[in-house]
C-alpha cells in the first residue's frame, strides 16, 4: 500500500508517507474542533435545518481543513507534498478542456 502512495504522491520513502497520513488524521479533528467554535458564533444548533447546516459546513470546514492541512504538512516538513496537494486540490476547478487542432 505505502508503495502504491509513494508513487502517486511522489514520495521517496515510507517515512513520508506516513508523516502525510499523520498530518490528515491530525488535520480532521483539529477541523471539527474548530467548527464547535464557529457554529456556536453563527447560532448554528442541532435544531437548525439542514438547508442552512450543509452549506455553512462547506464554507466553514472544507477551507479550515484545507488551511489545517497546509499548516501541519508545512510544520512537519512536507511543504512539497502540501505544494503539490494544494495544487491537485484547486487544479480540478481551473483546468479548461485541452482542443486537439
Amino acid at each position: 500500500m505505502f508503495e502504491r502512495l509513494k508513487k502517486k504522491w511522489g514520495l521517496k520513502s515510507n517515512w513520508q508517507v506516513g508523516i502525510i497520513l499523520m498530518t490528515f488524521s491530525i488535520a480532521g479533528p483539529l477541523t471539527l474542533y474548530i467548527r464547535r467554535p464557529v457554529f456556536e458564533l453563527l447560532n448554528i444548533t442541532a435544531e437548525t435545518s439542514l438547508w442552512i447546516k450543509i452549506p455553512m459546513w462547506v464554507i466553514v470546514i472544507t477551507p479550515s481543513h484545507l488551511i489545517l492541512v497546509g499548516i501541519i504538512g508545512t510544520l512537519l516538513g512536507q511543504y512539497q507534498f502540501v505544494k503539490y496537494f494544494f495544487g491537485k486540490f484547486f487544479g480540478r476547478f481551473t483546468r479548461r478542456k485541452s482542443t486537439n487542432s
